[in-house]
């Protein structure tokens, strides 16, 4: 458990999206200053600010981030996000 609480994020994904493009992902990323740091939960939700005014401008209004989670074996942070059809 200490561990995950030193861990500094090597990388960052949202595998369960269909319309986040790539890029968006990239700018949310920076901005938030989650790679290189410990997953905490200010930086996530600075994270989902971003990819949610991203969701609002192009009209995914019901669409929002979830949770995160890290994976200690890649120093992965998978995001997870609902996207209703």
């Amino acid at each position: 458990m200490e561990q995950l609480r030193t861990l500094p994020v090597q990388v960052v994904t949202v595998p369960n999206t269909t319309v986040l493009p790539p890029e968006v992902v990239r700018v949310a990323v920076k901005r938030s200053g989650i790679v290189g740091s410990p997953l905490r939960a200010d930086r996530v939700q600075e994270l989902a600010k971003t990819i949610k005014r991203w969701y609002v401008r192009n009209g995914f209004v019901l669409h929002s981030v979830t949770g995160a989670n890290l994976k200690p074996d890649t120093a992965t942070a998978e995001i997870t996000v609902d996207e209703p059809v």
